[in-house]
């Protein structure tokens, strides 16, 4: 019995040693794989990091200038910042940087490609920044209240202050309240389709050159005192349309007969208020590129009034749907081009107008009282003194590789 005893404990150690003779070879491979593992991971997110801190310098490059701006929107390219020059000046790797202009009119693409100090691990993001001046339809300082027959589309309403609307679209941004934000300031502050309450990344307001508008008009001849003006005899000089910019020093009323600026600026340093129906211009427009993400919540409505080819639901603020050469007729225009309102903005005496291009309004301002229609055009250059850039998307980019010298992105 013992012997017997004794010959099943030697069994089972041959069957324990056996085990380990084959775990023991494994857990060291895989101890040296997870190593590795790590290492490369930590490769991985240094370079990442580095990516990161690239298009970060890439965004400082632009605001500190509004001649880089300038020389990028037409087309040009800035020295180091074309995949031309590598930068070592941060810890644990490399970098360069690509900045061009686009996808629209007022936008730029900052590209930053890195590797760690190995050069096996290769990130890149990209980041879309468009100027603050003109990338929403509506930028109002003080605030702004839409809640009856006007409507914004084809662009978003920003503002620093509280937003009070009670509109299915376009889509709000306030760094203050947005009406539609039921609970307040207790998050979350968004539906993530529509509104964004306390949005801590609102670009600040642009700071527009007022005093380039003034020399323009004045060399045109449109400079006009506070008061009150019919459209088609004071402004436009008797005839239904006019070009160029419209200075008035301080209040200003603008009301019928119509007219039209079909392309220009209307300026005024002191209170906007529109009267009637003060619009004459009818065309066919193109609706800016990211147009459809302002309907978020009226999906319908925008497949039946834009594009009957979009999908069937709504891709989501961040989806990659992109229609191209879509086309609206809109009447009544009052301006084609930027509207600029250093104190309030205000409608009286109903009518019908639109505005096709973009806004600032400086005071809390209304655009309740009547049929007033502002189509945002993403092509309208702001003259401003500082450039001011909000993100408009953000991603990772696979397929980069370093060919010789220097990044190469797709």
């Amino acid at each position: 019995m013992k012997r017997s005893s004794e010959g099943q404990v030697i069994i089972g150690a041959i069957i324990l040693l056996l085990v380990m003779a084959l775990l023991v070879p494994a857990i060291i491979v895989y101890i040296q794989n997870e190593s590795r593992w790590t290492v490369k991971q930590q490769r991985s997110t240094r370079a990442f990091q580095l990516a990161e801190a690239a298009v970060e310098r890439g965004f400082q490059t632009i605001i500190q200038s509004t001649g880089n701006w300038n020389t990028l929107q037409g087309g040009g390219t800035l020295a180091n910042y074309d995949f031309d020059n590598t930068y070592t000046d941060l810890p644990g790797g490399e970098y360069e940087i690509a900045i061009a202009q686009g996808p629209g009119t007022q936008t730029v693409t900052i590209t930053g490609a890195a590797r760690d100090t190995s050069t096996n691990e290769i990130r890149a993001v990209r980041g879309v920044f468009s100027n603050s001046a003109s990338n929403a339809a509506i930028f109002a300082e003080g605030g702004i209240t839409l809640t009856s027959n006007p409507g914004v589309e084809w662009g978003p309403v920003m503002a620093p202050a509280p937003i009070t609307t009670t509109h299915n679209h376009p889509r709000f941004y306030s760094s203050g309240s947005v009406s539609l934000d039921a609970n307040g300031a207790t998050p979350p502050n968004s539906d993530n389709t529509q509104w964004w309450s306390y949005y801590p990344n609102l670009p600040p307001p642009p700071e527009v050159d007022t005093q380039a508008y003034l020399s323009s008009a004045t060399a045109q001849g449109h400079v006009f005192a506070a008061g009150t003006y019919k459209m088609k005899d004071d402004v436009c000089g008797g005839a239904s349309s006019c070009v160029g910019t419209y200075y008035f020093t301080g209040d200003t009323t603008l009301k019928t007969p119509a007219a039209y600026v079909s392309d220009g600026n209307i300026v005024v340093m002191g209170n906007l208020t529109l009267q009637g129906s003060a619009g004459d211009g009818a065309y066919t427009a193109d609706l800016p590129p990211n147009a459809w993400k302002e309907y978020g919540n009226d999906w319908a409505d925008y497949i039946a009034d834009y594009d009957g080819g979009a999908p069937a639901s709504f891709p989501g603020v961040n989806g990659t749907y992109a229609p191209a050469g879509l086309t609206f007729g809109i009447d009544k225009v009052l301006v084609h081009g930027f509207i600029y309102v250093k104190d309030s903005f205000s409608i009286t005496g109903g009518g019908n107008m639109s505005v096709h291009g973009s806004m600032y309004l400086g005071d809390p301002s209304s655009m309740d009282g009547s049929n007033v229609k502002i189509y945002y055009d993403n092509s309208v250059t702001v003259l401003t003194k500082n450039v001011s850039l909000g993100r408009t998307s953000w991603e990772e980019v696979g397929g980069c590789a370093w060919s010789g010298a220097h990044p190469v992105c797709p």
